[in-house]
């Protein structure tokens, strides 16, 4: 490294925005950090505005002016390039980095090195910005205490935990929680984290409060390093309950990408969870949330994880095996226990069911799968050879409910939908619509609507 690389202001009469991030940081008593960061100092330039580019065109512009400067072997110079250009160009921020951040590059080694100048003495947010998004692609371990210090500033979050998130997922996690947590519930199991405090930090994560506010159970596992934690303590029952939870969580497809394909121990996970399952008390709400894990695995996106042949379906026979070991209870008396208990005698065998496939093509199957205990909500989710083919194909959202009968007159006895009360056509036993291959010449039919599975 060069004498002229060493970190240094852009500016003698600047500072760093890394610099000014360390201050901020030291001269707090408590070393808190603002639920939004730090806001940047008064000298910084003010954010660009400049409008009326297509994305196209900004990318032109951008592309044109940075990837000559980026090859440039002097990264002082280079940097110092940098933000003259950025401040003629006018252009936001955030297009600024979404651009950078996909750069072709002549000299990978190269624009590292301007990179990591950018980041440690640039003064223009959006120069150093640019700076942190070429680390998305070029960042290593050396870039990860820069990154996470700059991570403190306002605005800079996402463009940080991008880059952080390929080189350390707990830094990564711990500033999105620290930024989304605004109710502080998790205040206590992200200090104790920081403090390297693994019993207290094993106790805040089983005091999460549970599923429906587990919104970021990806990062809650990742910041908690939930892998290792339930490899120390794997009898622990309540650290089980609370791994189901997280795991269930993940899995859910609401109005964006399941969480459980982006967590790179779910297997591991999983694995643990079912190997230990028969240590949590047998309790309505205990065999409720393993019969949802079941579901996530035989038909929602845990089951496109890369498996080796035959594990998950492995994994499933285990927890069939225990749930239906489970005597029923004779008298429930809370409201949430009995609604449980419904659940579970109207769904309980779904995702135990295997069908042979019925010819030599794909394997379709439509499964309806409705809500657990406290919803009313009712999938379909449709699986091609065992594999659900919404979210392998598409990232946002669950599969809609089945469509209510239209004449009641062709459906059979006794079998009803769900979600409206009314009589579901043609429906199989146990909420699970039949297979039929696309060489049979016909679709599986539910609540009245036929169409290709």
């Amino acid at each position: 490294m060069s004498v002229r690389d060493e970190r240094e202001p852009l500016d003698p009469r600047t500072t760093s925005l890394y610099d000014y991030a360390l201050f901020r940081h030291g001269i707090e008593p408590d070393g808190s950090i603002p639920v939004r960061g730090y806001p940047l100092p008064d000298t910084a330039p003010r954010e660009s505005s400049r409008t009326g580019l297509t994305r196209q065109q900004a990318a032109d512009e951008i592309t044109t002016a940075l990837t000559p400067l980026l090859a440039d072997p002097d990264p002082v110079r280079a940097a110092a390039a940098v933000h003259r250009r950025v401040a003629e160009l006018g252009i936001p921020q955030r297009t600024l980095r979404a651009h950078a951040a996909r750069l072709a590059l002549t000299d990978r080694d190269t624009a590292r090195r301007t990179a990591r100048q950018l980041v440690r003495s640039g003064s223009d947010p959006a120069a150093v910005g640019i700076g942190i998004a070429l680390l998305i692609r070029l960042g290593t371990a050396e870039d990860v205490p820069r990154l996470k210090v700059l991570g403190m500033l306002r605005g800079f979050d996402s463009v940080v935990t991008a880059a952080l998130d390929p080189l350390d997922r707990q830094a990564a996690a711990l500033l999105v929680i620290h930024r989304s947590d605004r109710s502080g519930e998790l205040s206590e199991l992200t200090g104790a984290i920081e403090a390297g405090d693994a019993r207290r930090a094993l106790s805040a994560l089983i005091a999460v409060p549970d599923e429906d506010r587990l919104y970021f159970g990806r990062r809650i596992a990742e910041a908690a390093d939930l892998r290792d934690l339930i490899r120390a303590h794997p009898r622990d029952p309540a650290l089980l309950v609370q791994t189901a939870r997280l795991l269930h969580r993940m899995a859910d497809q609401r109005d964006s990408r399941s969480e459980i394909l982006d967590y790179l121990p779910a297997r591991a996970v999983y694995e643990a969870l079912v190997r230990h399952a028969d240590l949590l008390p047998p309790t309505p709400e205990n065999h409720a949330l393993l019969l949802s894990i079941a579901f996530d695995l035989h038909s929602g996106p845990p089951a496109l994880l890369r498996w080796r042949p035959g594990r998950r379906e492995a994994l499933l026979d285990v927890l069939d095996r225990l749930l239906a070991g489970g005597a029923e209870p004779a008298d429930v008396t809370d409201p949430s226990d009995r609604r449980r208990t419904d659940w579970i005698r109207r769904t309980g065998r779904t995702p135990f069911l295997r069908t042979p496939a019925a010819g030599p093509g794909p394997h379709w199957e439509v499964v309806v799968v409705h809500g657990s205990d406290d919803s009313n909500s009712v999938e379909t989710r449709f699986l091609v050879d065992g594999r659900p083919l919404l979210p392998a194909l598409f990232a946002n959202g669950p599969g809609g409910s089945p469509s209510p009968c239209s004449t009641a007159a062709t459906c059979a006895p006794g079998s009803s939908c769900g979600r409206c009360g009314s009589p579901r056509r043609g429906a199989p036993r146990a909420a699970a619509a039949r297979s039929t291959s696309p060489s049979a010449g016909t679709a599986p039919r539910w609540c009245g609507a036929t169409g290709a599975g």
